[in-house]
């Protein structure tokens, strides 16, 4: 079993320091959430996350709203307005 979490990157020092403290603890992964107006930009944040570490695999969680609502009007569309969850 693989143990890892996710935060979000507010600024460059937490996120710095949160992907060290995954790495030095021992977790097997690290993940960067997406936090539009909230926090750094993920790719950035990565960036700071994989120069830090060493051995903690990166992970990032990205939502992209138009996407989104694309993929949903799709399953209406072939689903016969069905949704699936």
């Amino acid at each position: 079993m693989r143990f890892g979490f996710f935060f979000w990157p507010y600024t460059p020092e937490y996120t710095t320091s949160m992907a060290c403290l995954g790495d030095e603890h021992g977790f097997d992964m690290v993940g960067i959430a997406d936090t539009p107006g909230n926090a750094m930009d993920p790719w950035i944040a990565m960036t700071l996350a994989a120069s830090a570490t060493s051995r903690v695999r990166l992970a990032t969680c990205v939502r992209r709203r138009l996407g989104a609502q694309r993929c949903r009007q799709c399953r209406r569309h072939t689903h016969g307005g069905q949704g699936l969850a």
